[in-house]
């Protein structure tokens, strides 16, 4: 090795990164040294030659005892990312951390139900959210358990759902203020595992602002399927199920339930 003049700690900072630094940065760490040079790499027994981001070799050197090399080709031989944030003045490397997003669960305090309806049958609604209410646990069809949950079912006194001219269907409607805070509502769409052979089917819609933007007819066995909706601008979204069964008799043993699980809204 040799020794070499280098110029500023700033210029070799932005070197060993591969990213521009700002004018600030090279202001408080410019600083002359001598360093020693012509430092080779093996990797694995193969001889490594660093290159930055625009493919220019860059050179490996000695300071005070310790060997300093480029960050990114190192990082990015290993296949990890690197990421330089000049707000915090920090080099990240390997799997960042996920951004935080806001999320309000049904049922969290402010984002309680706003209304709930029902016609023909006693239908109903339940939430929980584990750490406030203590809720109990609830399953989907699947037999996967979760403590945040929406949960509809169609019955009346008798347990029976029921489709006929005179009565046309038993429904239940529960209604949520969204007050256009939030642009997406996510859950997992499921049967409810307690009424998992119901027979015949259901009507399940989402609405925002009394206007369909989801809907699905729904019967035994469906696998679960996850929802990712729009819910930009709306100030109230509103989940109804429907007895949808099509027959003019009462059903007898036809309970007919689904549940919304981790449902919440997000901004």
């Amino acid at each position: 090795m040799k020794n070499k003049n280098k110029i500023v700690i700033a210029f070799v900072i932005g070197a060993l990164v591969g990213m521009p630094l700002s004018g600030a940065v090279y202001a408080m760490v410019e600083k002359a040294i001598n360093v020693m040079s012509g430092v080779h790499i093996q990797i694995d027994g193969k001889d490594f030659v660093p290159k930055d981001a625009s493919g220019k070799e860059v050179e490996v050197f000695v300071y005070n005892g310790t060997t300093y090399l480029p960050l990114r080709a190192i990082s990015e031989e290993f296949g990890k990312e690197i990421v330089w944030d000049g707000s915090t003045k920090t080099v990240k490397i390997g799997k960042m951390p996920e951004k935080k997003v806001n999320e309000k669960y049904l049922g969290e305090k402010g984002m309680e139900y706003m209304h709930s309806q029902n016609e023909y049958g006693n239908a109903k609604y339940a939430y929980g959210l584990a750490d406030i209410n203590k809720a109990h646990e609830y399953h989907d069809n699947t037999g996967n358990g979760y403590y945040n949950y929406l949960v509809l079912d169609c019955l009346n006194e008798k347990n029976r759902c029921f489709k006929n001219p005179v009565n046309p269907y038993s429904y239940v409607q529960i209604d949520f203020p969204s007050n256009a805070k939030y642009s997406r509502f996510k859950a997992s769409l499921a049967v409810w595992n307690k009424y998992k052979d119901f027979t015949g089917d259901v009507k399940f819609n989402v609405l925002a602002d009394d206007k369909v933007i989801f809907e699905k007819i729904m019967k035994a066995g469906d696998m679960p399927e996850d929802l990712d909706l729009d819910v930009s601008g709306a100030l109230k979204v509103s989940f109804k199920l429907i007895a949808n069964t099509g027959s003019t008799d009462w059903l007898d043993d036809n309970k007919s339930g689904i549940g919304l699980f981790d449902p919440r809204f997000v901004e």
